[in-house]
């Protein structure tokens, strides 16, 4: 579904933390890494997890905000549609039954 090692959600949270010169990205969530099932795209966290300490995702209010470089060559306008096209596909897939949890109809 989606390549090793990233996922679509995370990019856009206010939560992520990247620490210079390593690979791995940590949460405000989190007490550790990421859990594999989140990063990985397995687990739509917009919804609650047992290990998140209460927070879930939330998107940053400024993209001058992102954590990574994707804000790069893109006005406002273009991040705001390629971030609704993939929550678009993230629903999509929570119906489809292939990211917990299930999505209720």
């Amino acid at each position: 579904m989606t390549q090793k090692g990233r996922s679509p959600l995370c990019i856009w949270c206010k939560h992520l933390i990247l620490e210079r010169g390593i690979h791995i990205s940590k949460c405000k969530a989190f007490s550790e890494e990421i859990p594999e099932e989140i990063w990985e795209l397995e687990y739509d966290h917009r919804e609650p997890h047992p290990d998140d300490n209460g927070i879930q995702f939330e998107k940053v209010t400024n993209y001058d905000d992102l954590m990574i470089p994707v804000r790069k060559g893109f006005t406002d306008d273009q991040l705001d549609f390629i971030y609704s096209q993939d929550i678009e596909r993230l629903n999509e897939w929570r119906r489809a039954g292939f990211i917990k949890p299930p999505m209720d109809e």
